[in-house]
């Protein structure tokens, strides 16, 4: 399975207010901007992406006139991501293993945020209840 998953892609971190977190990992810790998601009218989240060496943090804020999300969803937008080579492939290895997944299949985001970039990921909790994201950023797919 080693082949499939390797090392931290992002932690992901709910928040109330996105640009105060953003400031606070920029201006205390140096933080970068890699790329940001615009909800726009009708999207549940904006998001912005910031890095720090091979620190990745997502930041996710609730858009207000979305507020109808269950609370249970509020507290599992904390999680961490970890890169994957190949999302189909190892989603089949888990679920020979008989690990259960959030969705049956996973989801394939075409160009994701600005700057846009496809991804392929997928959901499972741990055995204590924490929320992973296996997390793949597809390359030779993106545009821009």
């Amino acid at each position: 399975m080693q082949k499939y998953c390797f090392g931290l892609n992002h932690i992901g971190i709910f928040t109330e207010d996105l640009k105060a977190s953003e400031d606070f990992y920029k201006d205390i810790f140096g933080f970068e901007e890699v790329f940001h998601v615009d909800a726009g009218e009708g999207g549940e989240f904006d998001i912005t992406v910031i890095k720090k060496d091979d620190c990745q943090i997502e930041l996710l804020q609730l858009k207000k006139e979305n507020r109808n999300v269950q609370v249970e969803a509020l507290n599992t937008l904390n999680h961490f991501a970890l890169n994957c080579s190949d999302t189909k492939a190892f989603v089949q290895v888990l679920k020979e293993k008989g690990i259960h997944f959030e969705t049956e299949e996973d989801e394939y985001v075409k160009a994701f945020g600005t700057p846009p970039r496809d991804l392929d990921i997928i959901f499972l909790h741990g055995p204590a209840g924490e929320r992973i994201e296996i997390y793949q950023e597809i390359w030779n797919n993106m545009e821009g």
